[in-house]
């Protein structure tokens, strides 16, 4: 039996895996699941790729070092394990991209689904030289 990647957003704040994931993944090796496909992991927050609060990261040591904790946990019950590798493209959160986002001359607030209310993009630069 696989586990196709759900989106739980229970890591630290700074995007270390923590004990929380480690019971959680590990219930499920426990309950008879072979290949575990982890949540959406971005693989460097300098890439502006984090799209969610608490979203793991794999950018650091200690990010890594929280993974490592998970994949063993799942071995021990015979579980084999991927990391979804995960760059939030457009969705990357806006927080994160303040900086970027106040000296744009791209920014523009869109609709949402929501009747009135609104959410603050960039426009991609276009990839070509001038």
């Amino acid at each position: 039996i696989a586990m196709a990647p759900l989106t739980r957003q229970c890591a630290d704040d700074d995007g270390t895996p923590n004990d929380e994931m480690v019971a959680y993944y590990a219930r499920r090796a426990r309950g008879g699941i072979g290949l575990i496909i982890t949540e959406g992991t971005y693989p460097a927050d300098n890439l502006s790729g984090v799209g969610y609060l608490n979203q793991p990261g794999c950018d650091n040591d200690k990010h890594q070092a929280g993974w490592k904790k998970i994949a063993d946990a799942c071995h021990n019950h015979g579980a084999k394990v991927i990391l979804q590798l995960m760059h939030a493209g457009r969705v990357a959160d806006l927080i994160l991209e303040q900086s970027r986002m106040a000296n744009s001359r791209y920014r523009h607030l869109i609709p949402t689904a929501l009747a009135g209310c609104f959410i603050l993009i960039t426009i991609p630069n276009c990839m070509i030289a001038d």
